[in-house]
């Protein structure tokens, strides 16, 4: 009875809202009649558009945030037309280079999409299209479309029903009542910016969309057609589910859908055909078919032009220039002179687009006069606006540095190239998308598998392919550090199991390391590499690069010619002439060297940021089943890699390897910090007791480091190992690895006893390559100063003499130097500075090696890597300090020894020999001489190992000992302790790299 008369309660108030609800949509049919409806997006909305074709992306930000607040909302919150707010306000933000911002506009837009899939089946659609006539101002002169299709017309607005006509259900089951209303709705437009979300969505995740669940519920929406049935809006969707295909990457799915979506009714274009044509056009450049890329973004470009879509017809035509540059072609682009004439009344964002493409052309055609001419062009339209900060701007930057370069003015153009970096640091796709990939593999979003897969592909070393298509993101990607997500692949492949690709991967990491430190991201190194390092350190594709790059660059081949000429009119003068006319000759000849050189160094600027390879041949990557075929049997690698979490250590011979985590951080520092304390270092020119030296106290620290770093191997583990290779990272390097104690309590033995021992900054640099060592007569350098800060000029003379008594061809180089030691060092194969070595600058390249004429051009580590190629083949430097003389009282990442290994070995050098700490005393003057009389008739390791075991077996003679405390007593103990032979690091190539004296025709091809 209740429920009856509750049920007739209720019916008046159902018949007054049925009664309302007919009469809103009587009255909404009426105002459309009139003009009076509604619609969407609003008018401010298109003067926002406006805007942004101005290239005024703030203010344009601005006006779309103000139209938004003019958009449709619900009790359901926002509608389909918000799409076109958040994708515009996303193209704003994107233009200013804001990815993280713009990324969150377009996902918004597409959750919006999501929310209201099946809003155009509410769309009162004509069934028929008619063809457009008119616009003649809108056509294109750029180009004849070979597509036999017309236009449609189509009108901006279109009548939606919004709410429902089931009230009267939901007032009986609960919920929200929506009465009906007529909107006029911008059906095309709407579409348009989803498609534009996805396409632009994709490209700034790149792989990572594929990953992405958005990407996937898209595709999932899509596939069930959300269109009228057999109805030529179908082709709207067909184009959406081929860009939403593409993010996932099913490429030929992808083709095939946003080839139906073409043309709606079998012969019309429609306001998303230029988006398909541009997305088929990506396709087919991605899968080299250039041509055929070439084709679709002409054609995208007029579909988009007849549509007045002009920031599509912008990147269709900055496309099209790119594939004109990638493919080879020569010449101008064609389209794009009267595509300029055509933008000048329709668009400034579009024109000075253009005109950039344009210069970047001639830049690349060496026309430089045209090209500067249209920077100009460019930066007048661009004083105005903001897109002068954006991503234009940036292009715009990179062909000004270009041109810069080409007319020779440096200063122009590395500033140009340091305003391009720093915007490429923000604002970097390949960076942007490399963050996300890191994302979903350290969250677990795809699995260790899929992981690899990306890290492999975000990771990957510079190919012919990557300078080719954008060498600015390039450049990006090797000059800005990303040590975090490296040291993530690293850990997915140690999960996996896979020890080769992780070993590979710590190399990776090292060279990184070296590479962002230098001017280019090592871009200029690996040119100088590939131009100018002797062919017998190249494999045979740099040498084909060198091949190619002679031929494309004839001005800088003359000025190699003419280098080369130049140094071999050097090296038959001696380093130090004795008579005046030879002083002059030498000094001109190296001053006219130097000018060559710089004007070649312009020039490398200038490549370094073309469109054209050269490989990062140094350091060398890492091809671990070569290198380890290359090792010869009795050689074992002992590697270390430092990362965030912890230290591992990897060691590997020519047929097993091992690898092990061990402790890092302050833990590590701590003990190698107490085994150099116990050897008596506490700051660099302290004394060191004779209690001390005689004692043995070092030994059990070096005896716990010894089974910390190998995971407690046994003296007989390294049984048949007569050659250890130690990679050091970190506060590593610091650690005299020679002086580990092995072996039991009270009977151990010092490591090198056990084996030959030498370094290298990365594994791939253990291997020696085809060059030819040193031999008997090889010219000699020698810097004679004061080892010792307060030692007496006779004393380093003394030590001289006895040198030049052991060694032949030795020239002591006199300050001041006649000629930069840059270039006195490209003349000379082996140096030894017998002085104290000063490193005071906070930059790891600014100290100079020679000394003798420090603070002088051409003195430092720097400007050695810088051309002429080429420094001593071997270098001794008994007067390096590290921060192992005070026991890492500060904190140190062993970054000083590391890169100034690198730098030096990235100027030529392979062989050196340089100190951990300086004792300054007949200790060090005794091991330099006998370690380099031995070099010219047996490898470094032997001829180190031998002077290691000549200095433990010599009397100490205290007097001649500047950093052992003076005794009352007369001492008779032997230099046996650490302090004197364990703080050098050798670092040098394999055994088979050595050539003696008697291979005559060895010696004669050195000569040569």
């Amino acid at each position: 009875m209740a429920a009856n008369s509750s049920y007739q309660s209720s019916r008046p108030i159902v018949v007054l809202v049925t009664a309302v609800l007919g009469l809103a949509l009587m009255a909404a049919r009426s105002e459309a009649q009139v003009g009076q409806t509604r619609e969407y997006p609003p008018g401010e909305y298109y003067l926002a558009l406006n805007i942004y074709q101005a290239g005024e992306f703030t203010d344009a930000a601005r006006a779309f945030r103000a139209a938004a607040r003019s958009g449709m909302r619900s009790s359901e919150g926002r509608w389909v037309d918000s799409i076109c707010y958040h994708t515009m306000l996303g193209e704003s933000l994107y233009q200013m280079g804001e990815l993280g911002l713009a990324m969150d506009e377009y996902t918004a837009a597409l959750n919006l999409f999501l929310a209201h899939r099946n809003w155009m089946l509410r769309v009162e659609f004509p069934d028929v299209l008619q063809p457009d006539q008119g616009g003649g101002n809108r056509a294109p002169n750029w180009a004849v479309s070979t597509r036999r299709t017309v236009p449609a017309r189509f009108p901006n607005r279109y009548q939606i029903l919004q709410g429902r006509f089931d009230n009267q259900q939901v007032l009986q089951t609960g919920g929200v009542v929506a009465l009906p209303e007529l909107y006029l709705v911008n059906v095309h437009e709407i579409m348009r910016c989803t498609g534009l979300a996805i396409r632009r969505r994709h490209e700034i995740m790149g792989r990572a969309a594929a990953h992405d669940p958005l990407t996937g519920q898209l595709v999932q929406a899509l596939a069930v057609r959300p269109a009228p049935p057999n109805h030529w809006s179908g082709a709207w969707i067909d184009a959406l589910l081929g860009l939403a295909y593409a993010s996932s990457g099913r490429s030929q799915e992808a083709a095939s859908e946003l080839g139906k979506s073409l043309v709606m009714a079998s012969q019309f274009d429609h306001p998303l055909t230029a988006t398909a044509l541009f997305a088929l056009g990506k396709i087919a450049f991605e899968q080299d078919q250039y041509a055929a890329a070439s084709g679709m973004f002409v054609e995208a470009s007029l579909s988009a032009a007849w549509f007045s879509q002009y920031a599509l017809v912008e990147e269709a035509l900055r496309w099209g220039a790119v594939t004109h540059l990638v493919a080879g072609q020569n010449g101008m682009y064609p389209p794009l002179e009267p595509a300029t004439a055509w933008a000048r009344r329709e668009s400034d964002l579009l024109e000075t687009s253009l005109v950039v493409s344009a210069a970047e052309i001639a830049a690349t055609a060496n026309e430089t006069a045209t090209a500067v001419t249209l920077l100009e062009q460019a930066r007048r339209t661009m004083a105005r606006a903001d897109m002068r900060n954006g991503t234009i701007g940036a292009r715009y930057q990179y062909v000004l540095a270009l041109t810069s370069y080409e007319a020779g003015n440096v200063k122009a153009g590395d500033a140009a190239f340091a305003a391009l970096m720093a915007y490429q640091r923000k604002s970097s796709l390949r960076l942007f998308e490399l963050g996300l990939i890191d994302r979903l593999v350290t969250t677990a979003n795809v699995t260790e598998r899929v992981g690899n897969d990306l890290y492999s592909y975000a990771l990957r070393e510079p190919a012919t392919k990557d300078w080719a298509i954008d060498p600015v993101e390039t450049l990006s990607f090797v000059l800005t550090p990303h040590l975090a997500p490296l040291e993530h692949w690293f850990e997915v492949a140690l999960k996996r199991k896979e020890e080769e690709l992780s070993i590979e991967i710590t190399d990776r990491i090292r060279r990184h390391r070296f590479f962002t430190t230098l001017p280019m991201g090592g871009r200029l190194v690996a040119l100088r590499w590939v131009l100018e390092a002797p062919a017998e350190a190249l494999g045979e594709r740099a040498l084909l690069q060198r091949q190619d790059l002679m031929a494309r660059y004839p001005k800088y081949a003359n000025l190699s010619r003419q280098a080369t000429a130049l140094r071999s009119q050097l090296n038959d003068l001696p380093l130090v002439p004795e008579e005046e006319d030879v002083r002059q000759t030498q000094k001109k000849l190296a001053g006219q060297l130097v000018q060559i050189s710089a004007a070649q160094e312009v020039i490398l600027r200038e490549i370094a940021l073309r469109r054209v390879a050269a490989d990062f041949v140094f350091p060398p990557p890492l091809d671990l089943k070569s290198f380890r075929a290359s090792l010869p049997g009795g050689t074992m690698v002992l590697s270390f890699l430092s990362t965030t979490r912890a230290i591992h250590a990897f060691s590997f011979g020519k047929d097993n390897y091992k690898l092990a985590t061990l402790d890092g951080g302050a833990k590590l520092q701590k003990h190698i910090s107490d085994m150099l304390r116990s050897m008596g270092h506490f700051d660099k020119n302290q004394p060191i007791d004779l209690a001390t030296l005689s004692g043995d106290a070092w030994k059990a620290p070096a005896a716990e480091m010894f089974a910390a770093l190998t995971n407690n191997a046994q003296e007989s583990d390294f049984d048949g190992i007569d050659e250890l290779v130690i990679v050091p990272d970190g506060p590593l390097w610091y650690l005299p690895f020679e002086a580990l104690q092995l072996g039991p309590a009270g009977a151990s033995k010092s490591l090198i006893e056990k084996t030959r021992i030498r370094y290298a900054p990365t594994i791939a640099l253990a291997q020696s390559d085809r060059r030819l060592a040193a031999t008997t007569d090889t010219e000699t350098a020698a810097v004679v100063g004061a080892l010792f800060p307060r030692d007496e000029e006779k004393i380093g003379l003394a030590a001289f003499s006895e040198l030049k008594s052991s060694v032949p061809e030795v020239t002591r180089l006199i300050e001041p130097l006649a000629i930069p030691s840059n270039v006195l060092s490209a003349c000379c194969d082996r140096l030894v500075v017998l002085a104290d070595i000063q490193r005071d600058s906070p930059n790891v390249y600014a100290w100079a090696p020679m000394q003798l004429d420090q603070g002088k051009p051409g003195s430092t580590l720097g400007d050695w890597a810088l051309l002429p190629f080429g420094c001593p083949d071997q270098i001794i430097l008994p007067g390096f300090h590290t921060e192992a003389e005070t026991a890492l009282k500060r904190p140190a990442g062993g970054e000083d020894v590391f890169l100034s290994l690198c730098g030096l070995m990235a100027s030529g050098s392979r062989t050196i020999l340089l100190s951990r700490w300086r004792t300054g005393g007949k200790a060090s003057y005794d091991l330099t001489r006998e370690f380099m009389q031995e070099l010219p008739y047996t490898s470094p390791t032997k001829a180190w190992q031998r002077s290691v075991f000549l200095a433990k077996q010599s009397e100490l003679v205290v007097t001649r000992e500047p950093r052992v405390k003076a005794s009352d007593f007369e001492a008779h103990i032997k230099s046996d302790h650490p302090f004197f032979w364990s703080g050098y690091l050798l670092v040098a190539p394999g055994e088979n790299s050595a050539v003696t004296p008697r291979n005559e025709e060895a010696v004669a091809k050195k000569k040569e």
